[in-house]
């Protein structure tokens, strides 16, 4: 059971953070090798933060796809 939403894999959504991109425009597309399209090609910095300000953690997207932790406080 459950909705179709909830079995995306290309969909990220939560009530509680906030995203917040630099270098792309929302939403990210990727080739087929998942490296960013247009201009995320370069490369993407997300900022997750928690609405009530708690916290905050930046994920980031290079130009071959790797996705990797950035700072997190």
């Amino acid at each position: 059971s459950g909705n179709a939403k909830d079995a995306r894999s290309d969909l990220v959504e939560d009530s509680a953070a906030t995203f917040s991109l630099t270098g792309a425009t929302s939403p990210i597309s990727f080739d087929l090798l998942g490296n960013p399209l247009s201009v995320a090609s370069g490369g993407v910095s997300i900022l997750i933060r928690d609405v009530n300000g708690q916290s905050q953690c930046r994920v980031l997207i290079n130009s071959q796809g790797y996705v990797s932790e950035g700072s997190c406080s």
